[in-house]
Parts: C-alpha cells; structure tokens; sequence
C-alpha cells in the first residue's frame, strides 16, 4: 500500500527536484530570463551559477579533469546533484583560485554557518 507513492516522492526529492534546480542555476544566466516563484522560492541559484562558471573555467582552463568530469558527469545527470556540491568538492573546487576564494568567503559570511551547513541550507539534495 502506497509504493507509488513512495516511488514518485523519492524520485522527485532525488531526481526531478535537483534537475529542475540545476535547469534554473543555467537558465537564470541569460538576460531576460526570470524566474517566477509559484511556490517555494529557488535557493542557492546565485551561487550555484558562479560556482558552476568557476567549475568549468578551472576545469577547462587549468585542465583540471576532475573538476571538468564532475561539471560534465552532473550536467548530463550522470551522477547527482549532491556528489558536486558537498563540502570537499565545493572546497576543492573554490580553494583552485582568487575567484573562488572569494564567493567561498562570501557564502560562509551570507550564512554564517560551516560550509556543510551552509550548502545543506541552500541545495536542493
């Protein structure tokens, strides 16, 4: 009795919500584009979107394959959304330059909280 249920709510927290969320972070970058909360308002996009440039910057421009396969591997829903933006690979990923650094800095101020909580607050995962 209720497997169904239970089926489509996992797949939903585990799959659908992390996907919409990452479509929103990519979608959000082009002008014009917004986005109109009908429910729950989209955490974490801003610094979603940053983190995922710098990803893709450090991975591509600084040949690390890593990274680049972990940005490509959650892109293409290869592998979840949670397995990027936990603490080592956010840290890893950040800690790689200036830029990074600095919005590192800047979500650990905005939440005043260690990282894991602070990613915990804002991810969809």
């Amino acid at each position: 009795s209720g497997f169904e249920q239970s089926v489509l709510r996992k797949m939903q927290d585990e799959a659908i919500t992390p996907a919409w969320w990452l479509n929103c972070a990519a979608d959000l970058q082009w002008e014009g584009v917004e986005y109109e909360a009908g429910g729950e308002p989209l955490k974490g996009i801003a610094f979603a979107r940053r983190f995922m440039d710098l990803m893709l910057k450090e991975g591509t421009g600084n040949h690390n394959f890593q990274l680049f396969g972990m940005y490509w591997a959650v892109n293409t829903l290869s592998v979840p959304l949670r397995e990027l933006f936990n603490p080592q690979m956010v840290t890893m990923a950040l800690e790689a330059s200036d830029e990074g650094r600095l919005l590192l800095a800047e979500l650990l101020e905005e939440h005043g909280l260690p990282l894991a909580e602070a990613l915990e607050e804002i991810m969809p995962c």
